[in-house]
């Protein structure tokens, strides 16, 4: 992520996204790069989701494996018996705590075509500067 003003006019740039000069936005999408004129942007937002699906992974693993002690090893208490109420008890916790969240930013042209940039939480500061460096392009209506 470099925000920089040079004879190229390119007022944003970063890798895994794309640039952003005083007409135009250039989002790459791995080899492929496409082109959206500054005044044909109509509307950007920027959308947040949480990812559950580990978080429910992580659930029924540590219940199943709860209720597996419970009901088999309950009479056989040695070192085992104790280190997977442990790891159970873990990763229950981990279930409820775990926060995993998606971005996505969607353009929507005047044309009514609609441009979607999706990333993950790793990549959160640099989408976020991305949208807010649009948002001061665009013309205000």
């Amino acid at each position: 992520m470099v925000a920089i003003e040079t004879k190229n006019d390119i007022v944003y740039f970063d890798k895994k996204i794309g640039y952003i000069t005083h007409n135009q936005l250039i989002i790459t999408k791995g080899s492929k790069k496409n082109k959206i004129y500054i005044n044909s942007i109509k509307r950007v937002n920027l959308f947040k989701s949480r990812v559950l699906l580990s978080n429910l992974i992580c659930f029924l693993t540590s219940t199943s494996l709860l209720l597996y002690v419970y009901l088999y090893l309950k009479s056989n208490k040695n070192i085992t018996f104790y280190s997977l109420i442990v790891t159970g008890i873990v990763l229950l916790v981990y279930s409820f705590i775990h926060k995993f969240y998606i971005y996505k930013l969607v353009i929507k042209e005047n044309n009514d075509a609609v441009v979607e940039i999706k990333t993950t939480q790793i990549y959160r500061d640099q989408i976020k500067d991305f949208y807010k460096t649009i948002l001061n392009k665009i013309p205000k209506t």
